[in-house]
C-alpha cells in the first residue's frame, strides 16, 4: 500500500507539475470556445486532469482539437471512461446539486465554486466541521448556506483507506467559502493520493482510447 501510495503520489505530481505548464495555454484556448462548448469544458474539465494513452492531459488534449471533434468527443466522452452504471447521471446529478447548495457564491454557477468543484470529483464529504479564528470547533453540521464570521474554517472530511483526508475552507463572512488549496494542486501527500484515486476512477480507459481512435479515422 505504502509503495502504491508513492507511485501514485510521483505520477500525480508530475502531472501537476506538467498541467501548471500548460495553464496559461488552455486559459487562451479555453476563451476561443463557443459559449455551449465551453459551458460543458467548466463543468467537465476537473475530470480531464490525466493522462491519455498518447501521453497529452485530457483537457489539454481536448482544447486542442478543431471544433468539430471537439463535439464528437463530448459524444463519447463517457463512453471512454470505465465507470459504474450511469456514472453519467451521478455526475449530472452532483452538478445540479452544487448549483443548489452553493449556487448563492457564484450566481447560481454553484459547480464552479472552490466546494463546487471538490464535490464534483469527489462526492459529498463524510463529515463537515467548523472552527472559529481560534481553532475551537463549532460543530460537525452539512450545510451550504451558513454564514459566519470571516476566518471561520470548514473542514470537509474524506474518510478513504482507513484515513481522514481533510480540505478547508475559509470564510468570507458574506456567504462565500474559499480555499488557498487549488484541488488540482494538493498540499500533502495524502490529499494528492486521495484526489489521483478520484481522478483514475473517471479517467479514459486504454479501450476507451481506442474507441475514440475508431470514431476520429471515421
Amino acid at each position: 500500500m505504502t509503495k502504491k501510495l508513492g507511485h501514485l503520489t510521483k505520477i500525480f505530481g508530475l502531472f501537476l507539475t506538467i498541467t501548471s505548464l500548460y495553464s496559461c495555454v488552455t486559459y487562451n484556448l479555453e476563451k476561443k470556445l463557443n459559449t455551449k462548448l465551453r459551458e460543458w469544458y467548466s463543468i467537465h474539465s476537473i475530470l480531464m486532469q490525466t493522462r491519455l494513452p498518447n501521453g497529452q492531459i485530457e483537457a489539454v488534449y481536448f482544447l486542442h482539437l478543431p471544433e468539430n471533434m471537439q463535439i464528437a468527443y463530448i459524444r463519447i466522452f463517457w463512453k471512454i471512461r470505465f465507470t459504474l452504471l450511469d456514472q453519467d447521471k451521478e455526475f449530472e446529478a452532483r452538478v445540479g446539486w452544487a448549483n443548489r447548495i452553493f449556487g448563492g457564491e457564484k450566481a447560481g454557477k454553484g459547480y464552479s465554486t472552490d466546494r463546487g468543484q471538490l464535490f464534483l470529483l469527489c462526492g459529498a464529504p463524510f463529515q463537515v466541521s467548523f472552527f472559529d479564528s481560534r481553532g475551537e470547533e463549532e460543530g460537525s453540521i452539512f450545510t451550504g448556506s451558513i454564514e459566519l464570521e470571516p476566518g471561520t474554517i470548514m473542514a470537509w472530511y474524506y474518510f478513504y483507506a482507513g484515513q481522514f483526508i481533510g480540505f478547508y475552507f475559509e470564510s468570507d463572512g458574506m456567504g462565500g467559502w474559499r480555499t488557498s488549496q487549488n484541488f488540482r494542486f494538493p498540499h500533502s501527500e495524502n490529499q494528492a493520493y486521495f484526489l489521483a484515486i478520484c481522478q483514475w476512477e473517471l479517467a479514459p480507459t486504454e479501450e476507451g482510447w481506442m474507441l475514440w481512435q475508431q470514431e476520429v479515422t471515421k
